[in-house]
């Protein structure tokens, strides 16, 4: 049976409520907490702010933790998150440290490529005054007839590369890049030079190889002098004629 007045009836004894507040039916995605919080968490974050999901499903506002790397995981929790990159003043410290770097270590670098290359053609000139040697055992002797190349020698050579200065070679001088001329001497055998670079190649000298069979660099205009010769008095070294 129904009474009436009032927003309440009784039926069969019990009693019903003839309206429903809509404020009591819960979302069906609040739970979840997703939907319209979500929504009002990421209305929050383009103001500038950040907001806070509470346990009962409010979203509660914090300026300045967005500036802090802070972002909402799917629970509704909020971790940090890096977003930070390089400024334009951190990249032009670093890129003016590399370019001082570059300055300072690219002249060592290059001073001691220069230096492997001038001990290379050391070795070249050594090896040639060992084929000058095994030359002069061959021919009772004598040395190569005089001539401005060490083309004689190619039988007494492994290689014919032997006869190319490595620096010459690289700025692309065509050979041959050693001299030979036994017609000049000084007056002691072991300063009389036999071959040696055609040009000061080696950081303004050049290597030099004596009839003892040492070589040594010289620098500037003592490896001119070396190169030029000086006619001896008395020359102490037989040379073969020319054919």
């Amino acid at each position: 049976m129904v009474g009436g007045g009032g927003g309440a009836g009784v039926l069969a004894g019990i009693p019903v409520l003839e309206r429903v507040d809509d404020r009591l039916i819960a979302s069906p995605k609040a739970h979840l907490g997703v939907g319209e919080n979500r929504a009002r968490i990421v209305s929050a974050q383009r103001r500038g702010q950040c907001g806070l999901l509470g346990r009962g499903g409010e979203v509660g506002e914090r300026r300045g933790v967005a500036g802090q790397g802070l972002a909402p995981s799917e629970a509704g929790r909020w971790e940090k998150v890096s977003k930070r990159g390089f400024t334009y003043i951190e990249l032009s410290y670093a890129m003016a440290i590399i370019t001082i770097l570059m300055l300072v270590l690219t002249p060592a670098f290059t001073r001691s490529r220069e230096k492997a290359k001038t001990a290379d053609c050391q070795s070249h000139l050594k090896q040639i005054g060992m084929a000058l040697q095994v030359y002069a055992h061959d021919w009772n002797g004598h040395f190569p007839p005089g001539r401005d190349d060490l083309s004689p020698l190619l039988p007494y050579l492994r290689e014919s590369t032997i006869l190319l200065c490595p620096t010459a070679e690289d700025e692309g001088i065509k050979p041959p890049h050693y001299w030979y001329r036994p017609g000049h001497a000084f007056d002691d055998l072991p300063d009389v030079p036999l071959a040696g670079d055609m040009r000061p190649w080696h950081g303004e000298g050049g290597n030099a190889l004596f009839v003892d069979g040492h070589v040594k660099w010289f620098s500037g205009e003592q490896f001119e002098h070396i190169r030029k010769g000086m006619r001896a008095s008395e020359v102490k070294v037989k040379f073969r004629e020319a054919s």
